[in-house]
């Protein structure tokens, strides 16, 4: 049996997708997500290489890409995202490619220690930058959230469903609408402004986070933990 989700906003009566063509389209977005997982990781590190950039050199990578042509676009966020235009999201730096721009970001946001927890190859318990306003390489910090691999994969449920909502009804989704539909932390649209809890030292490498994260995920890797249990 087949059950649609229907739901009626502004007046206006939306039809979204059957469970079991979503779960079908989701698999099929997760297949192609890992057939592309080396574009990350040419370098074969098991670390995303902005993990190694000391303070100047994320001061000048984050000058190149302040410097770099950008625009704006709607997301599931009540704050506009903004992406590059150079159609890849990455900035180059002596003619060769070092970094997506949404990871400088997540640099200044988060600092070194705590870009040393996301692996350059995600496994299904991998820490990710996942972006809550549902924009591919998105720029905006509070747009930003850390995550385990199969939470970003989930949130392409609610991505969907927000985005058709949006798009039918020409306006934002309903804060109270969009707390039904998405059971994820932060919500999927919210602001992310984990950065707030992030000891500040002065100095963007030595932010702090403490050392059982890295720990506690890679844990969780190797015990393959259920969904279930770790709700």
């Amino acid at each position: 049996m087949l059950f649609f989700h229907s739901i009626i906003v502004d007046g206006n009566y939306i039809h979204l997708i059957s469970d079991l063509l979503l779960q079908a389209l989701i698999k099929i977005k997760q297949r192609q997500m890992s057939d592309h997982k080396n574009t990350h990781n040419k370098s074969g590190k098991t670390e995303l290489s902005v993990s190694d950039w000391s303070t100047s050199q994320f001061e000048l990578h984050n000058a190149t890409l302040n410097q770099m042509q950008k625009e704006t676009k709607t997301g599931l966020s009540p704050t506009k995202c903004k992406v590059l235009k150079a159609k890849d999201g990455r900035i180059s730096y002596q003619q060769r490619k070092v970094a997506y721009g949404y990871q400088v970001v997540a640099y200044g946001k988060y600092g070194r220690a705590r870009m040393q927890c996301i692996p350059a190859s995600k496994r299904r318990n991998d820490l990710m930058i996942s972006h809550l306003c549902g924009t591919r390489n998105c720029l905006i910090s509070n747009h930003l959230h850390i995550e385990q691999k199969w939470i970003n994969d989930e949130r392409t449920h609610c991505h969907f469903c927000l985005k058709n909502i949006q798009k039918t009804t020409g306006k934002p989704v309903p804060n109270e609408l969009r707390d039904q539909l998405c059971p994820h932390y932060p919500k999927c649209g919210d602001d992310d402004d984990s950065d707030d809890d992030v000891k500040e030292s002065g100095n963007v490498v030595d932010k702090k986070v403490p050392q059982y994260t890295c720990k506690l995920q890679e844990s969780l890797a190797k015990q393959h933990i259920p969904r279930s249990a770790k709700r």
